[in-house]
């Protein structure tokens, strides 16, 4: 046989074989969408093909092979469907239109789309998968250059990955008579309103929009460490701090999502913590800033707040301080010296690596100023928006849920010599004007005698001793 022939031979074989492959996996695509996955055997398939079944296992293995091969198949389905459509301008429009393709694909193929996604198995990908998980990572990005991600990219991913799947799967599980077409959509809309601002974090380009699109990509910074990573986000959060995000999404986020959260971040050992010490020392020791204002209407429940509202009767308008209770106290009724707890926002970023997890500290106000007891005496008055409150001497010392959710190690060494000495943990205030305050306020230290000149809120009177300070439990 000459090499000329011998090459139109291999590529005849070729040919034959690639023809084989495609008509198998058609005909297992077809029986699974006619008979289910049960119905889907090396025999029937083979019979479908007409083929022998050693055919199967020459080109595909086994049987697990074949399966792969019919949800690859199905994911180039929905890949190409999914490509036909042009990126437009705005990247949430996009991100809509990509949504509701999936759960047009899942709906019409639930056969495939279960075989896809109803039996996950870790480490287990084909390359269509990792192509379509590509193409909803490019959308993310796009939201998070344009400034309308209000999440860590990798969290976004998820979260939508999640939501999309697990709302095809439940609409599948119901009778086709009974499917609510609404259900998607506000799926869809709850998740967009979790992931995404309501309108681009800034109006036009400058610092702000650098801030954002730089934070976007930060974790891909490996030339940093995680001290210096975690100083700039900080820096960067701030220059991006343009305007208030939304108060809904925000809660949405915390409330849905916090445990999830409780989990997602890897601890921080006690060297790590303790290489971001010298960020927190560096903390202004005074005329801070309101880094963050945090209501709890429920226990393990959080609400990120534009603006909140100080009162001497009940601390933190709306929060569960005066429901809760306390061990503190011989009735069990809430402490007048805990209304507030203060955590110092750069101790609160260092545990919680991520933004939006430091409210899962459980404090109602994240400041950007040494509470360090050198610093802040118990007796210290503070000015923050509004409103005043003062420094008490009951110790915030953390619980369970601060180690569960930051770590063992984290809860010891907030509670060490050091960290007791630079309230890691944060302190405990009571509030002695009423006022309103915001993210971003000034907050100060009050000389002795001021706080008659300040504004006209309620006044808590004046005390001669304070409570005697006692071991408790943290907030929740």
């Amino acid at each position: 046989m000459t090499s000329e022939s011998r090459d139109v031979a291999i590529s005849a074989a070729g040919s034959a074989r690639d023809e084989a492959r495609a008509r198998i996996i058609a005909a297992a695509a077809e029986l699974l969408a006619r008979r289910g996955r049960d119905a889907l055997t090396t025999q029937a398939a083979a019979a479908a093909a007409g083929v022998q079944a050693p055919t199967i296992y020459r080109l595909f293995g086994d049987k697990s092979g074949l399966v792969d091969a019919v949800a690859g198949h199905g994911f180039a389905t929905y890949l190409a469907e999914k490509e036909i459509r042009e990126l437009g301008p705005d990247p949430v429009e996009d991100l809509r239109a990509g949504w509701d393709l999936h759960i047009g694909f899942g709906l019409a193929n639930p056969a495939i789309y279960s075989l896809m996604y109803g039996d996950p198995r870790p480490g287990m990908r084909s390359r269509a998968a990792a192509a379509a998980e590509q193409i909803l990572k490019e959308h993310i990005r796009r939201l998070a250059i344009a400034g309308r991600l209000r999440v860590r990219e990798e969290m976004a991913v998820d979260l939508v990955h999640a939501s999309g799947c697990g709302t095809v799967l439940a609409l599948l599980a119901m009778p086709e008579d009974r499917r609510d077409p609404g259900l998607s959509e506000a799926a869809r809309e709850a998740v967009i309103a979790a992931i995404t601002t309501e309108s681009p974090a800034v109006d036009s380009p400058g610092p702000a929009a650098a801030a954002i699109a730089l934070r976007a990509v930060l974790p891909d910074a490996t030339v940093l460490t995680g001290g210096e990573r975690r100083l700039l986000e900080e820096w960067l959060d701030r220059v991006a701090a343009s305007r208030p995000s939304s108060p809904t999404a925000n809660n949405f986020w915390t409330r849905r999502l916090r445990r999830r959260h409780h989990g997602s971040v890897e601890h921080l050992s006690t060297a790590a913590l303790e290489a971001g010490l010298d960020v927190i020392r560096d903390s202004p020791r005074d005329r801070g800033r309101v880094e963050l204002v945090v209501r709890r209407p429920a226990i393990d429940e959080r609400e990120v707040l534009a603006e909140g509202t100080l009162d001497v009767r009940v601390g933190l308008v709306g929060d569960i301080w005066l429901k809760r209770g306390s061990r503190r106290t011989a009735d069990g009724s809430s402490h007048p010296d805990m209304q507030l707890n203060i955590m110092n926002s750069r101790a609160a970023l260092l545990v919680a690596r991520d933004p939006v997890r430091r409210q899962l500290a459980g404090d109602q106000l994240f400041v950007d100023l040494d509470l360090s007891t050198a610093n802040l005496p118990s007796g210290t008055r503070l000015a923050l928006g509004s409103a005043v409150v003062e420094v008490t001497d009951q110790p915030h010392r953390g619980c369970a849920k601060f180690a569960a959710r930051f770590g063992l190690d984290t809860l010891r060494f907030v509670n060490s010599p050091v960290g007791k000495g630079l309230r890691l943990r944060g302190l405990n205030a009571r509030v002695v004007v009423s006022g309103t305050v915001r993210p971003g306020d000034v907050i100060r230290k009050l000389p002795a005698g001021e706080l008659g000149a300040l504004g006209a809120g309620d006044r808590r009177p004046e005390r001669t001793a304070a409570p005697a300070a006692a071991a408790g439990p943290g907030p929740a």
